[in-house]
């Protein structure tokens, strides 16, 4: 299973996925999760240069329209467009692509302003690995490490996290209400546990759980791998 931590006083999650299983994820967990108008931010920096590149894919069902921003070190912006059909075509070029090195890779929910990180390097999980051991990161949940598993104990779904489904909503006039809350489901567990960073786990009781519809319970998850 992927673990998933969350700093408790803001919106935004982490992921660690190890780099030698980052093309799969990206194929079976993002690629074919979304079919619809989201925003997909991928942080990129580019070999050997000073340069930073900035790919936003906009996909609306099966259209991608990719948009390379390469910031120069005096942040002048130039824009590449282009439009593909082709989801190996996506994956390839983020993920083969000699050119650039994935750092880590953002996704953004513009409604929500929720935030998922996803992070590959060992520098990255050591740093994750910090915040845990002093609190400012806890574990909250896991996601199937292949999509279509089922009966995953505590299991949360890339998409219902970018839509809030596992925030507990602010009480009116309580803007200091900073905390979050999750829902999980007790299923039995799954032992794929290739993806778990090796650290001490957080507790979270269950007074913390907010509801969170079953509609959700199979959310935008391919079957057929």
């Amino acid at each position: 299973m992927i673990p998933i931590y969350s700093c408790p006083i803001t919106n935004d999650y982490t992921i660690y996925v190890h780099p030698t299983h980052y093309p799969d994820f990206l194929k079976n967990h993002i690629l074919k999760s979304y079919t619809h108008n989201d925003l997909l931010c991928l942080d990129l920096s580019q070999e050997n240069t000073n340069k930073f590149i900035t790919l936003e894919i906009s996909i609306a069902k099966d259209n991608f329209h990719l948009y390379i921003r390469n910031y120069d070190s005096n942040s002048e912006c130039f824009d590449i467009i282009r439009k593909c059909n082709n989801v190996e075509f996506l994956h390839n070029l983020i993920v083969n692509d000699s050119k650039w090195t994935l750092d880590y890779l953002k996704l953004f929910n513009l409604k929500t302003n929720i935030v998922v990180d996803i992070i590959t390097t060992k520098e990255q999980n050591k740093l994750l690995k910090d915040y845990i051991k002093c609190n400012k990161m806890i574990h909250v949940g896991y996601l199937a490490a292949r999509p279509n598993l089922r009966n995953v104990k505590n299991i949360m779904y890339l998409s219902a996290m970018l839509d809030g489904y596992y925030q507990k909503p602010q009480e009116e006039n309580d803007s200091s209400n900073t905390d979050l809350k999750w829902d999980f489901s007790s299923n039995d567990s799954d032992d794929d546990s290739d993806y778990t960073p090796s650290t001490e786990s957080e507790t979270v009781t269950s007074d913390t759980y907010a509801t969170v519809s079953d509609e959700h319970s199979s959310w935008k998850w391919d079957s057929d791998e």
